[in-house]
């Protein structure tokens, strides 16, 4: 009996294998991580990003779950993926870069190069013409407009003016907090990330939780401090 008791015991500790669903959220996850990381112009940017990302994934943890259905695990193991594809991504630039400035190194003295400045700055020399920029002149005053005798075809399209689905009725309206990832209302946050700069130079829009939170944890170091 103890050993019939065990068995399904132990079936029943197997992990479960991942579902379609599961690796659908994290798809879903990764390109929406992917987009707000492309609109961050540096590296040091988007890693701080990231790690701020890993760190709610254990204090906003319901948030992420009922918006995108993922597991603490799950989160840090997408955010893991997109970080290692950044910085390949960020290596290859950087060869690409050494590997082009290498090319214009060695081709910046070559004798080819010399010879098209020599020429250049030959056709620059008052009074100099050639016979190719002769027939340019030739070819260009032969140029006419012509028109044709043919009736115009016309086409009549549909308008799609008034079907409201295929529109976004209030676009603005809600906003995508840059830290807890939630649409919020536009007046239930504001835009920051350039302290003293104009509205127009803010990069970032906060929430008004968010800003909450890092309110009450500059004043709680303030004051421990």
């Amino acid at each position: 009996k103890a050993a019939k008791a065990a068995a399904p015991a132990a079936a029943k500790s197997k992990p479960e294998a991942p579902t379609a669903n599961a690796a659908r959220a994290k798809e879903v996850f990764e390109k929406r991580l992917t987009e707000q990381l492309s609109k961050l112009p540096k590296l040091k940017a988007k890693l701080d990003k990231l790690n701020q990302v890993k760190q709610m994934a254990h204090t906003k943890k319901e948030v992420i779950q009922s918006q995108y259905n993922l597991a603490p695990p799950d989160v840090l193991e997408v955010v893991e993926k997109v970080k290692a594809a950044l910085l390949v991504q960020e290596k290859v630039k950087e060869e690409v870069k050494e590997e082009v400035k290498e090319e214009e190194k060695s081709t910046s003295n070559s004798p080819d190069k010399e010879a098209g400045l020599r020429s250049a700055l030959k056709r620059k020399q008052p009074g100099a013409s050639s016979n190719g920029t002769a027939k340019k002149d030739a070819r260009q005053k032969k140029r006419r407009i012509t028109f044709t005798t043919r009736a115009p075809k016309v086409i009549s399209v549909p308008s799609f003016k008034t079907h409201s689905s295929l529109w976004f009725q209030n676009p603005g309206y809600h906003v995508e907090c840059e830290l807890c990832l939630m649409k919020v209302v536009q007046n239930q946050g504001s835009l920051c990330g350039n302290e003293g700069g104009p509205n127009f130079a803010q990069s970032q829009f906060i929430c008004m939780d968010c800003q909450q939170r890092q309110y009450n944890s500059y004043w709680n170091q303030y004051h421990q401090g």
